[in-house]
């Protein structure tokens, strides 16, 4: 996804541990050991740093972040027109010692940084204020003689179209989010009537910081979720604070928005921390979240398409995930009373995408990736929305396969005699992954195929999907024995792997995430009670 939700991120941390367990050569105290780290009862361990849970509500480290330690002077960055990632090839940007007096021209990456200059770099200040400059007048002379300017990336602005020079780096307040620039105006360059255009950043600002920044404590624990007690100190803890971070995502009107940053209810977002989640530990604000999702229309109830790459729908097709976390809440609650409307809401959505999105020649669905919809980070540059919805990819179709799937149930515990438009289309469309996705050779499923008439396999790696895919038993034998022959991960969980370098590693996550989602689902060996 585009934003980092919260809720999905502390209950996973939660799950991983509750799904780790220790071999008989190791300390009782031990949850897991490696090369690199290694999980206690009550801490983990990573060279000279310790996390160590002091109570059930507390948790203390010495780690010591980049920020507390210092930010160095040497700052990576690019320009942008458009709010686009389009001034340099992939891989490159300038780079320079914040103070120095240093016109860029757009377009012009210095190809090798003074190596000298790098080791002068110190610490910066809190508050610097520093003037950036940038020759634009290759932009504007090409603007002038032929009416558009095309980027070392291949990107064609019109004189007409353009909007503006923005910058994006590696300090603060930059970053690299290239695609929400627009709405920054203290990162926006100005001409100063020479065709050099500037601004004066505040870099490295003093932010309110909290007084224990690596730690974690509060006096107590929301009374309205489930208590969870073990044996583990570090796993009580973290699960305390997964509460926590669900509490404070939680709206004035009872639905649980994206995350600090996003105060809107998202159909994926929420759709995954009830799956994952939130259907166990709040069921009623987890449905009123999803009925929130739900919009009227001349044809009745349908599930509302999240914005994405072209807009939304259809190019963004990944809506259905609603149903999943649908059908968890029922399984939750067992109130029959929900179905009627879920049905309809799901139904008519699946009967209105099977007539813009499902290819009759590979029998799948066509549209970006579910939660990968960052488009910048998981698609090549050459691919335009058009591209991108002509892709079929993995992760969106093991959602659909599983709506088909859910509805189908749905009707069944609720014994209606509805007959729904498309039957079958669970089985079918599970066979079709298999089929076209699945990469005997590197023993995995491609992320989406792509390329037109005739689409071949991505070699990169989707995990979530590949994870999903063991969870909704669209896996067969032999592709489920290649995912689960492969190890743990060794650090966090890669969303996309996007060469061959990570190819093992992203076998290894998909493993990892099935696991301890089915660990926490299945509640073994530990103890919930609701207050």
């Amino acid at each position: 996804m585009k934003r980092s939700t919260v809720i999905i991120n502390s209950m996973m941390a939660f799950s991983i541990v509750t799904g780790c367990s220790n071999t008989p050569s190791q300390p009782k105290d031990v949850i897991y050991s490696s090369d690199i780290f290694t999980v206690y009862t009550d801490r983990v361990t990573q060279g000279p740093h310790t996390a160590r849970a002091i109570s059930p509500v507390e948790i203390e480290s010495n780690y010591t972040s980049p920020e507390e330690s210092g930010i160095s002077q040497l700052l990576h960055f690019r320009f942008s027109l458009n709010s686009r990632d389009n001034e340099l090839p992939q891989g490159k940007s300038h780079t320079v010692l914040i103070g120095s007096d240093t016109v860029f021209t757009f377009g012009e990456a210095i190809e090798k940084f003074d190596s000298i200059k790098e080791k002068l770099a110190g610490k910066l200040n809190k508050d610097t204020k520093w003037t950036l400059k940038v020759n634009m007048n290759p932009v504007l002379n090409s603007f002038k003689k032929q009416g558009y300017y095309v980027t070392p990336t291949n990107d064609t602005i019109y004189k007409d179209d353009f909007k503006g020079v923005w910058v994006a780096g590696s300090v603060d307040p930059l970053s690299w989010d290239f695609e929400n620039l627009y709405g920054k105006h203290d990162r926006k360059l100005k001409d100063r009537g020479d065709g050099i255009y500037e601004v004066t950043l505040n870099l490295n600002p003093t932010t309110e910081r909290p007084e224990n920044p690596t730690g974690w404590k509060v006096d107590s624990i929301d009374s309205r979720f489930p208590r969870y007690h073990s044996d583990q100190l570090l796993v009580d803890a973290l699960y305390n604070m997964a509460i926590c971070d669900i509490a404070s995502n939680l709206r004035p009107d009872s639905t649980y928005r994206a995350g600090k940053e996003w105060d809107g209810v998202w159909t994926r977002d929420v759709s995954y921390s009830v799956y994952l989640a939130l259907a166990l530990l709040d069921p009623d604000n987890s449905y009123r979240s999803l009925k929130a999702k739900l919009k009227e229309t001349p044809h009745g109830t349908v599930i509302v398409q999240d914005t994405g790459t072209g807009g939304s729908l259809p190019v963004s097709s990944d809506r259905i995930v609603w149903a999943m976390a649908a059908w968890e809440v029922y399984k939750v609650t067992g109130d029959k009373s929900m179905l009627k409307e879920a049905i309809e809401a799901i139904d008519n959505t699946l009967n209105d995408d099977m007539k813009v999105v499902w290819d009759s020649n590979f029998k799948l669905m066509h549209g970006e990736q579910s939660y990968l919809d960052w488009r910048e980070q998981t698609y090549p540059r050459w691919m335009q929305p058009k591209d991108i919805y002509e892709s079929m990819c993995l992760g969106t179709n093991v959602m659909y396969a599983e709506a088909f799937r859910v509805r189908d149930a749905m009707i069944k515990e609720l014994e209606s005699d509805y007959t729904p438009l498309w039957m079958g289309m669970d089985k079918e469309i599970a066979n079709s992954i298999n089929n076209n996705l699945w990469i005997p050779n590197l023993g995995y499923y491609s992320e989406y195929l792509y390329g037109g008439i005739y689409p071949i396999q991505s070699q990169a790696v989707d995990n979530l999907g590949q994870a999903l895919s063991i969870v909704f038993d669209i896996a067969r034998n032999g592709s489920l024995d290649n995912l689960q022959d492969s190890l743990h991960a060794l650090w966090n969980i890669i969303g996309i792997s996007p060469d061959a370098r990570h190819k093992a590693l992203s076998q290894r996550c998909s493993v990892a995430v099935c696991t301890s989602l089915l660990e926490h689902r299945s509640g073994k060996g530990r103890q919930y009670s609701r207050p």
